[in-house]
């Protein structure tokens, strides 16, 4: 059986190290693509787009699922989960086998989190003016203690204003597709990710799979909140949860 594995967005393949690790003791062939603009320097970084993104996604899945008569495993993170949810329904519009099932880690349907369109509306508003007044933002790097708690490699100090006023768009439209989504889900975030509201572990699990679990898991540290596959905490954890629900899928 075969695995798809999304990265984050500034991240890499290693975002999904973990999880590809133990699904290959389970004889799962992981594949886990490097996503446009990623790899390379932060100038090709903030000229990649969404488009190219959710593209290469589709254009990994449909080899992927063409290459075996058993349909792939679809796994992804943060920007990751939302191509994976993308693609999902690619794959059915394209007329390819959908996903054996979905494993979504720490992926904002909503980065606001208080309900309601008005604040949904008003966020999006506001991406897209920073996206215009200042399109890339050169941050303070990580601490000592955060990269020690959560490590993780990417683009860590640039934030590109418009790949988040991208996703915020495309927020609506895949929050439409979810009641549609019909196969196995298994949701995975930590209670202080600042990033992805508490509020998104719910929304995941609105489906119309028969099997569709969420977890929400606590660390005593407040650092790498949104960082699930890599904190030292809660990484372990994430993975086993992630790889029994794979077996409790292919068992039934």
């Amino acid at each position: 059986m075969d695995a798809l594995l999304l990265h984050g967005l500034g991240g890499g393949p290693a975002d999904m190290d973990s999880l590809a690790q133990e699904l290959a003791t389970m004889g799962v062939a992981c594949h886990a693509p490097c996503l446009p603009g990623h790899g390379t320097g932060w100038e090709a970084f903030v000229r990649s787009h969404w488009n190219q993104w959710s593209a290469a996604a589709h254009e990994a899945y449909a080899a992927l699922a063409g290459q075996s008569p058993e349909p792939p495993l679809l796994a992804g993170y943060s920007l990751g989960g939302l191509l994976a949810l993308d693609t999902l329904f690619w794959a059915r519009e394209a007329g390819l086998p959908a996903p054996r099932c979905l494993l979504v880690f720490a992926a904002p349907l909503y980065w606001s989190s208080r309900p309601g369109r008005l604040g949904e509306r008003a966020l999006r508003w506001r991406l897209a003016w920073k996206a215009w007044r200042q399109p890339v933002e050169i941050c303070s790097p990580r601490s000592e203690a955060a990269r020690e708690t959560a490590p993780w490699q990417g683009h860590e100090r640039v934030v590109c204003w418009r790949h988040m006023a991208e996703i915020a768009h495309e927020q609506p439209r895949l929050r439409a597709l979810l009641p549609a989504c019909d196969v196995p889900v298994c949701y995975v975030q930590l209670w202080h990710d600042s990033s992805c509201p508490r509020r998104n572990a719910v929304e995941w699990i609105c489906t119309a799979s028969r099997r569709a679990e969420t977890h929400v898991l606590r660390t005593v540290s407040r650092h790498g909140g949104h960082l699930p596959l890599s904190h030292r905490e809660s990484r372990d954890e994430v993975v086993r949860i992630a790889c029994n629900f794979v077996r409790a899928v292919l068992g039934s």
